[in-house]
């Protein structure tokens, strides 16, 4: 198949896109090749650790399995990495950029990203959703243009939080307080992993993780191991001879109430320094477990214990 892509390619210089049905890896260099022809690119493959290094060679590359990633975590964790790759791009150009050009930077690092499978109607919404970014339109020439704002824009616009969902405010909030949303499929794939390869780095467990995971992206597995570390479900054992934080699980944990408790107590800290309402209701679409009100109450408890014991 590859001889004949490039054949084609060569032999027929009209034709300016190829579509290739496939998440294999090993066609990387292919897409490579095509992209340093001038060609445009489509890639076509499932959700996958393999689909995600043939992502990157890509012009747009569309997933077959986007059933499987429909769930509320699932959505929030993936819009969570969109809306950092936004920032770190304005962060990085250090200028106010149109959208066209923030939109194509985007798509070369995640040639996947599709606003509209994250619930959004247009790029200006989803950019408005992101509380370190704001969005203007040039009063000369029209063009729409989007910039980071400065100082803390989480505490400028409590009515706009007020507007939205609680639900959504929270997820800004743990955003502010560097806590990556995860879904819960990707969170106890990893702890199982971690547990059968204890006394590893953060980097080998990675790696272990990859081999051994047929659907886990290396992002959500690196973001899986750091709620584990910030939850204390791994805990630093023994120093490698180089000197490296070893990891282990810590023994005898309900994982879900653990993560939901160090979560909890993330949020309350910067609800409260954003004046920002606490409603049990809505934050119950944001824990792993399921908890009776009684539960709720003690975790709700534990939550506040561990918040003041960081601010202490």
């Amino acid at each position: 198949m590859t001889i004949d892509v490039i054949d084609y390619a060569h032999n027929l210089p009209g034709i300016q896109w190829f579509v290739l049905a496939t998440g294999d890896s090993d066609f990387s260099p292919l897409f490579r090749k095509l992209r340093e022809m001038g060609k445009e690119v489509i890639g076509v493959g499932p959700r996958s650790p393999l689909s995600e290094s043939v992502k990157t060679s890509c012009s747009k590359y569309l997933y077959t399995n986007t059933e499987q990633t429909t769930s509320k975590k699932a959505l929030r964790s993936n819009t969570d990495d969109a809306m950092d790759l936004a920032e770190k791009i304005l962060k990085a150009a250090d200028q106010t950029l149109p959208l066209s050009t923030l939109k194509n930077g985007m798509l070369s690092v995640d040639s996947a990203f599709n606003e509209h499978d994250l619930g959004y109607r247009s790029f200006i919404e989803f950019l408005k959703a992101i509380d370190s970014i704001e969005v203007a339109q040039d009063g000369k020439n029209k063009a729409w243009t989007a910039t980071l704002k400065t100082g803390n824009p989480a505490g400028e616009s409590r009515e706009e939080s007020l507007q939205d969902s609680l639900v959504r405010t929270y997820e800004r909030l743990l955003r502010k307080k560097q806590w990556r949303l995860t879904p819960s499929k990707a969170l106890n794939e990893v702890y199982q992993l971690a547990r059968n390869h204890p006394n590893l780095s953060k980097e080998r467990m990675a790696e272990e993780a990859r081999k051994h995971s047929q659907t886990l992206t290396g992002v959500e597995i690196n973001k899986a191991l750091t709620i584990l570390i910030r939850s204390r479900v791994l805990k630093v054992g023994d120093l490698s001879d180089s000197g490296e934080k070893l990891w282990s699980i810590a023994p005898e944990l309900n994982l879900a109430r653990t993560v939901d408790a160090a979560m909890l107590s993330r949020l309350f800290s910067a609800c409260r320094e954003n004046d920002t309402k606490i409603e049990k209701t809505a934050l119950r679409d944001l824990l792993y477990g399921k908890y009776d009100n009684g539960a709720l109450e003690q975790l709700i408890e534990q939550a506040s214990a561990l918040q003041e014991k960081a601010e202490a």
